[in-house]
């Protein structure tokens, strides 16, 4: 689904909506991009989770924690025998959206020959105001999102955040309908265990249980 939203080199912006139960996955989704296997995508897959208090602190934490991602990936990188050069302590970091922006398209571009795009999934932990958030993305986008760039969006059914982004960007955005549901994967898995007895009718039930709650 990840490699079709982003085929079209216009996108810029990818929505994930996925059920509220279901958002681990997604994060299963985003760690696992940092392990090497037939699951991962040409891309690389950074996940901001600083909350939003204001413009100015937000935009501060975000290049703070891409430095910081950067720094604590450094045995990594020369494991793959990927230099690390990268000469951010020599940028300028003014705290704003474009700010942010031209970090991570330095980044992305000092390191373009390892991946396609840098996809920075901005999944704030809190936000004290929707609106600011989004003056804050609006000026983010204003800035001019670079070729080596994607921004990742997360929301759900019962919560379509950003359709109205969806509507006024239909060129440069998409959406990723993900309708994974962790109770029926944990029913599955139940299902699928080599073992048998008690335990495992116990989970099988489990799962219908909570299933039915959830969805009553």
């Amino acid at each position: 689904l990840w490699l079709q939203a982003t085929e079209d080199e216009r996108v810029r912006v990818v929505v994930f909506r996925v059920p509220d139960n279901a958002e681990r996955m997604l994060l299963a989704f985003l760690e696992a991009q940092r392990h090497e296997g037939d699951w991962q995508a040409p891309d690389l897959f950074i996940k901001f989770d600083a909350a939003f208090e204001t413009g100015f602190s937000y935009s501060r934490a975000l290049c703070d924690a891409l430095i910081e991602s950067y720094v604590a990936s450094q045995e990594s990188f020369e494991q793959q025998d990927v230099a690390f050069d990268w000469p951010f302590a020599a940028l300028p970091r003014p705290d704003s959206a474009a700010g942010f922006v031209a970090l991570v398209k330095s980044f992305a571009e000092h390191h373009a020959a390892h991946f396609r795009y840098a996809a920075a999934a901005l999944m704030p932990a809190t936000t004290t105001s929707a609106g600011a958030f989004d003056a804050w993305l609006k000026a983010a986008l204003e800035a001019g999102i670079p070729k080596t760039v994607r921004l990742v969006l997360v929301d759900s059914p019962s919560r379509p955040r950003w359709d109205d982004l969806l509507k006024d960007r239909r060129e440069t955005a998409r959406r990723i309908d993900a309708p994974v549901d962790m109770f029926d994967i944990a029913r599955e898995t139940a299902a699928q265990s080599p073992s048998s007895g008690p335990a495992v009718a116990y989970r099988q039930l489990l799962a219908d249980v909570l299933a039915l709650v959830e969805k009553s």
